[in-house]
């Protein structure tokens, strides 16, 4: 009898291990502390935020600042701009950072990041779930399109596939009104919009043994000037979202149905699809019979997530289950309070697992249990391996140390300090000052009448009393910009800006002043439209108006070879006109000439110029200084083609107008003149434009009377035909 139970009982466990600790891809959440199954990507994206993203290869090197895997600790590190907390809510080891808060400036090609991170693997069952969580920040720019803003795309791609689209993809693009986005300060002239921890969760039905891939990709604004980035993490358990089904002897009479958190809309309904309830929790006391099935419909928030319908059935487990939670617990606010502390659940049945949470639904993970900073309830829930859950309340009370009144802090420039023990003060009598540049309060500041670096510190005051109360102050001691001498030389006009652009002092918001004396009392007036070589001065201003060295710029200002254009005369096609010689000669440039204004189109011939318009002509000494100057060129149309001929001619051997001369005037290719009788029959053809006739035909003297010439010619100028005719009278 011993044996059978102690198989039935392996049985259950080995039952209820499969259905509720079923295992998620290997890796998927980060847990081994190792990108081991996902594969990493970081490039630049084009400058308008258009075009596909080119990967290039793999990331194999160690971890590196794109994809950073955070170790979750307690007290918990937050995020800078958001001040959320970057421990991820579902209580794992690690989180991944994907991006992060450097730009790439734009560079040459004036383009920003761009980090991705995929994950491969084969779908494990006909309805498959999993639930991560992310959070994102962005910087907004309101001059930039939404091509050009910072993005956060995630994807569920079936590979064998790529038509076959999940529910599950979705991206956000940094501007004004994202849904569950909060306007953070200002960052380099941009506002941050932080979006904190949001759970989503996958669907995947239908597919088992398919390929999939999960997709996250963070780019910065296009043009490389603002960032944008995300946290990222996988629940270890690929389980149904709804908890609570199960329930253990022991455990109080009812059922908590809980459904996965951060979807707009809950629809519980029983075996008779009647609605129920619309809550995230379903409480059902008594517990309803085994086997009672129960369908949660959840909507989510618009572009966020899958519409989904789930089933719990209800099963009772015939095993020993409780849970206790300590109703009240006292603290002090500075260093908080443990709900991980054994005590708080103290009596409870072994082998429980514990979860955190701020409301009684079970909705809004705790990440960071180990140290709760402010008053309030909270809940723990605990799980057995057989899926049974319950949840408990317990209420915080913190107690504050001695009141601090905080005193503004000014800004200052190296070397001055700032007096760290005046940053606070109290009323309180027998008050104790500690300082330190740690919020875990583990490393003391060695003098904190000098600050002399920018930076939080951490003030902690004592009392008698238990409690201590910590407060922490920014700092600003900002360095004095020390100015380099420099060296420019190039083509007028010179920028005295461009040779510190590059330098270590162009940084911080610095600002620059521009002089002709090393005393720095004589103002440049153009320093961007310098034409004159010498020694000038500058010095840095930081963003505190604080003034740096004096240092010089020894400035070289090539020769530019200047030349004057004469316009030339008009023409008459088909006369040219020849530009070389348009301009003065200049000794050692060398001279080109052009049909455009940016002298990127060369022209053919520019001594035979047969075509009005404007002309550029270049010149470029061995220095590399450029001048250009146009010239207008005019070159006039001749007469259309034309025959001018007398109407008669004697041809009688008389030596007087004895032949038919016709003039012709116009640029053109004759195709023929022609002579036609009366009756139409030609008489005399000729191509040759000089042509006379002798009043003959065949060798014989044609009739008396009138005569019809036709004159064809093709307008050279013009590219097209003209035709002419007129009449002549033979008299004898």
């Amino acid at each position: 009898m011993y044996f059978k139970r102690l198989f039935l009982l392996l049985l259950l466990l080995m039952v209820f291990s499969a259905v509720f600790a079923q295992s998620c891809p290997s890796n998927l959440g980060f847990e081994d502390g190792t990108f081991t199954g996902w594969k990493r990507y970081a490039t630049r994206a084009d400058s308008t935020g258009l075009q596909p993203i080119n990967w290039g290869d793999e990331i194999t090197a160690p971890e590196g600042n794109t994809h950073l895997l955070l170790q979750n600790k307690s007290p918990q590190d937050r995020d800078q701009h958001g001040g959320f907390p970057v421990n991820s809510p579902n209580g794992s080891n690690y989180t991944l950072k994907l991006g992060n808060e450097f730009v790439s400036g734009g560079g040459r090609n004036n383009s920003g990041f761009a980090e991705r991170i995929t994950y491969d693997f084969i779908v494990p069952d006909d309805d498959f779930t999993m639930i991560y969580y992310y959070a994102v920040v962005f910087q907004n720019i309101t001059d930039h399109t939404d091509g050009e803003q910072p993005k956060f795309t995630a994807n569920v791609i079936n590979l064998e596939d790529p038509s076959d689209r999940p529910c599950g993809s979705f991206n956000f693009t940094a501007t004004a009104g994202l849904h569950g986005f909060v306007a953070g300060r200002r960052d380099r002239a941009a506002t941050v919009y932080y979006k904190p921890w949001s759970p989503i969760t996958i669907r995947i039905s239908g597919r088992k043994g398919k390929r999939f891939q999960l997709e996250f990709i963070t780019r910065d604004c296009s043009k490389g000037g603002h960032f944008g980035y995300t946290y990222l993490d996988f629940n270890e358990k690929c389980v149904s979202p709804i908890t609570g089904n199960n329930y253990c002897a022991g455990a109080f009479d009812g059922v908590n149905l809980t459904a996965p958190a951060g979807f707009e809309n809950y629809t519980w309904t029983n075996a008779k699809d009647s609605v129920i309830s619309k809550s995230p929790t379903l409480r059902i006391t008594p517990a309803p019979p085994d086997g009672t099935m129960y369908k949660l419909h959840i909507m989510p928030y618009e572009g966020l997530g899958c519409e989904n319908t789930f089933t719990a059935t209800i099963t009772k487990i015939n095993e020993p289950f409780k849970l206790s939670v300590a109703g009240y617990i006292e603290g002090c606010a500075a260093t908080g309070v443990n709900l991980r502390d054994p005590a708080i659940t103290q009596g409870s049945s072994s082998g429980l697992t514990f979860e955190y949470y701020t409301d009684p639904d079970g909705q809004n993970f705790i990440s960071d249990p180990g140290k709760i900073s402010q008053m309030g309830d909270y809940y723990i829930r605990g799980s057995n391996a057989y899926g049974c859950t319950d949840i408990g309340k317990i209420h915080v009370q913190l107690f504050e140390g001695p009141p601090l009144n905080a005193i503004p802090q000014v800004a200052v420039c190296a070397p001055n300090t700032i007096d760290l023990t005046k940053a606070f003060t109290t009323d309180d009598p027998g008050v104790a000052f500690d300082y330190f540049t740690d919020a875990a309060l583990t490393v003391r500041v060695a003098n904190p009448t000098a600050i002399d670096r920018s930076g939080y510190f951490y003030v902690r005051a004592s009392s008698r009393a238990a409690c201590t109360t910590v407060r922490s102050v920014y700092l600003t001691v900002e360095p004095i910009i020390t100015a380099t001498d420099k060296v420019m030389a190039g083509c007028p006009p010179l920028n005295l800006l461009r040779s510190i652009q590059d330098g270590a002092e162009n940084a911080n918001g610095a600002t620059f002043r521009f002089f002709t004396d090393a005393a720095a009392t004589k103002p440049v007036t153009a320093p961007a439209i310098i034409t004159q070589s010498g020694t000038y001065y500058y010095y840095a201003v930081n963003r505190y108006g604080c003034i740096g060295n004096v240092a010089k710029i020894d400035v070289t200002v090539y020769p530019v070879p200047y030349f004057t254009v004469y316009e030339p005369l008009p023409v008459v096609y088909p006369l040219t006109v020849d530009i070389t010689r348009t301009h003065t000669r200049v000794a050692n440039p060398t001279f080109s000439y052009w049909t455009d204004a940016a002298c990127t189109k060369p022209l053919a011939d520019p001594q035979n110029i047969s075509v009005s318009g404007t002309y550029y002509i270049r010149a470029i000494n061995g220095t590399g200084c450029i001048q250009i100057n146009k010239v207008t060129v005019l070159v006039q149309p001749p007469p259309e083609p034309n025959m001018i001929a007398p109407n008669t001619f004697t041809p009688n051997g008389d030596g007087v107008n004895d032949l038919f001369a016709p003039k012709v005037e116009g640029v053109f290719n004759l195709n023929h003149i022609k002579i036609y009788n009366r009756h139409g029959k030609e008489v005399f053809t000729t191509n040759n434009k000089f042509m006379t006739w002798s009043g003959q035909s065949s060798g014989s003297p044609v009739p008396v009377g009138t005569y019809y010439w036709v004159f064809s010619a093709f307008d050279v100028y013009r590219k097209k035909e003209f035709q002419r005719t007129g009449m002549v009278t033979v008299i004898r």
